[in-house]
């Protein structure tokens, strides 16, 4: 649900406690606030503040995985980068003018870059979770309150990586020949074997960019969130700096969401405010 098409008057009247003892009690977003519904004797600012904290939050979950996608997006970046050498030498090594002299210097470079290659993919499985796994990467974003179910980009693009074994940035190559191979089991050692190395490489290199394209729209997506979740913090601490009442709820509302706007040119904002779960919920329950 988009959380920004949700913020108006009956909203902040609703999450903002009575003057009263008679305030009746929820608990929202983890703290024990009266919520009132007939907006009588209430404090706009315990309403405006529990926004911010729920805002405020919302930033630092999604600037914790921002991070984490940003070292995936840089690692099948490394990776792409290897691809593109072993699809050169592989190709070059298969031309009808190589050496064999030529051919086995290319095929100890191409052992060298498979080895670097193979470290990258050790390497992002070396912590608590394996980045470059669709999985794992799928819990890293849910734990952060991002849901990969909904009907969203963010979910398209978490459906379009990871090939067919789940794993970002490695892919078992079918060739023409309809063999599939291990591309980084492929050595240079004569024409034919090198013409199959060319087409296993060029595989490989077609899969990383799939994943890293889809890793830049995640990241496009989370960052978009990002920023709602930001600018709404800064733009509720703006309001919070003026004393309120309840007769302002709807005034203020709409101040407040277009002060949201008016802070990001984010064209998708309505359908990144609702990116965040955990902020939904913590906000309209």
């Amino acid at each position: 649900m988009s959380l920004i098409n949700q913020i108006n008057g009956e909203l902040l009247t609703r999450l903002s406690p009575k003057s009263s003892s008679s305030a009746s009690k929820s608990q929202l977003g983890g703290k024990g606030l009266g919520l009132s519904s007939d907006g009588a004797g209430v404090d706009l600012t315990q309403g405006l503040s529990l926004l911010k904290s729920a805002f405020t939050d919302s930033y630092l979950r999604l600037n914790s995985v921002v991070s984490t996608v940003i070292v995936a997006g840089n690692q099948l970046e490394r990776l792409g980068g290897i691809a593109e050498q072993l699809y050169s030498y592989s190709s070059k090594a298969a031309g009808l003018e190589t050496t064999v002299e030529e051919r086995t210097r290319l095929n100890s470079q191409v052992k060298i870059l498979v080895t670097d290659f193979e470290d990258i993919l050790n390497e992002s499985a070396r912590g608590s979770a394996d980045i470059l796994n669709l999985a794992d990467l799928t819990q890293v974003l849910k734990g952060s309150g991002i849901s990969s179910s909904a009907p969203t980009e963010l979910a398209q693009a978490l459906g379009e990586i990871g090939g067919k074994d789940g794993e970002l940035g490695y892919e078992r190559i079918e060739l023409s020949s309809e063999l599939t191979v291990d591309p980084l089991s492929q050595r240079l050692n004569d024409r034919a074997s090198s013409e199959r190395a060319a087409e296993a490489f060029l595989g490989l290199k077609k899969a990383v960019e799939q994943d890293l394209s889809g890793v830049d729209s995640i990241l496009t997506e989370l960052n978009g969130a990002l920023q709602f979740a930001r600018q709404g913090a800064l733009a509720t601490e703006d309001l919070l700096a003026a004393p309120l009442d309840s007769s302002q709820a709807e005034t203020v509302a709409n101040r407040l969401v277009q002060q949201i706007k008016n802070r990001t040119s984010d064209p998708m904002i309505a359908a990144h405010s609702a990116l965040d779960t955990l902020l939904v919920q913590s906000v309209l329950g």
